[in-house]
């Protein structure tokens, strides 16, 4: 029981920081997209 509450956490943990990056990309990409118009 444990082991599984450790594992959502850790998933969870994961997803906010792959959706971190992912937001960061994105306003990159928006940027990048801006200066060559």
């Amino acid at each position: 029981m444990r082991q599984a509450l450790m594992l959502f956490r850790l998933k969870q943990f994961l997803s906010v920081k792959f959706n971190g990056k992912f937001a960061i990309i994105k306003r990159i990409v928006s940027k990048i997209r801006l200066n060559l118009q």
